[in-house]
């Protein structure tokens, strides 16, 4: 049996380089050109860039409005008549 994973972890980690550069900004022909012939994504190149952008892309503040109706049998006088206007 051959092992492989250190073969697939090297590829994993020129993919990364390669992505990497990209994202600064390298636009020389040569990294574009490497970028778009390795166009294979792996779990790990989905994970990380996942856990790059968390907070920025995939996070959404939690927003919540509500209003408070408050009807008393104090305010309306019986609480048939406080019934009613929760109706």
């Amino acid at each position: 049996m051959v092992d492989k994973s250190g073969d697939r972890e090297s590829k994993d980690s020129e993919r990364r380089k390669e992505r990497d550069k990209a994202d600064k900004g390298d636009k020389s022909e040569k990294g574009v050109a490497d970028a778009r012939k390795s166009r294979d994504t792996s779990a790990r190149d989905m994970r990380d860039y996942y856990e790059k952008r968390l907070t920025t892309e995939f996070t959404e503040p939690a927003k919540a409005r509500f209003r408070l109706i408050k009807i008393s049998v104090k305010q309306v006088g019986t609480p048939d008549a406080a019934l009613k206007k929760i109706s």
